[in-house]
């Protein structure tokens, strides 16, 4: 845009020179020519100052404009890099929040996947015989979900359990469970049955603690139910 003082400057210097012309052509001391072709000469040769005054300030007008397109082009790029580091922060921020609620949901499921499966733990070990066969019983109890189909299955083919499949294990109850074999031994105990979203199987090893004489079993888990 013009600039009021460059136009106000040039507008009076036109006013100027035109009050000028028009006094000298009313002055008695110049001579005024009589032809159509030197009146052209004199009016070209009058206004050409004005003409390039005129120019000068066009060309002035235009670097001034030049300059303040080129700060705007600089603004303009100033704000879109300020917006793109928001979009990038922006999008950090989305990244992390999804990640977050990705981990919640896994945590979410794995705690749902969780309450789905039971827990075998074995509370109490005897030890008896029958028919000259050490006997043991087990007391196991279900501390977590509630299944069926429940299989034990000794990891031992001279071993035989007295109860080998039971319909319905339900959560928090015992079951006392006996294993007849040929001698006192150590011995990995599968416990195979079916929950709600499918089958699983949990993994106790049983093995023997304390001197000849005074003989105990303890149980220890070495896969967890899945």
């Amino acid at each position: 845009m013009q600039k009021p003082t460059q136009f106000v400057f040039g507008v009076l210097i036109t006013i100027l020179w035109v009050v000028l012309g028009i006094a000298l052509a009313c002055s008695s001391y110049v001579t005024r020519p009589t032809a159509l072709d030197a009146w052209a000469n004199v009016l070209a040769g009058f206004f050409s100052p004005i003409a390039f005054l005129w120019l000068v300030l066009g060309y002035r007008q235009q670097g001034q404009e030049l300059q303040q397109n080129s700060r705007a082009l600089l603004l303009q790029a100033e704000e879109l890099k300020l917006a793109v580091e928001q979009y990038k922060d922006m999008a950090q921020t989305q990244r992390e929040q999804l990640a977050h609620e990705k981990a919640l949901h896994a945590r979410e499921e794995d705690e749902r996947a969780n309450a789905r499966k039971p827990d075998f733990d074995i509370l109490a070990v005897s030890i008896g015989s029958s028919s000259d066969q050490p006997v043991q019983k087990f007391t196991v109890v279900n501390r977590g979900a509630t299944v069926a189909d429940v299989k034990f299955n000794p990891q031992d083919f001279e071993i035989m359990v007295d109860r080998p499949m039971i319909p319905r294990f339900e959560s928090e109850k015992s079951l006392e469970i006996k294993f007849k074999m040929p001698s006192l031994r150590n011995f990995i105990l599968e416990i195979h049955y079916v929950k709600s979203d499918g089958a699983g199987f949990q993994r106790i090893q049983v093995y023997e603690q304390g001197a000849a004489g005074d003989v105990q079993y303890r149980p220890k888990t070495i896969t967890a139910a899945t």
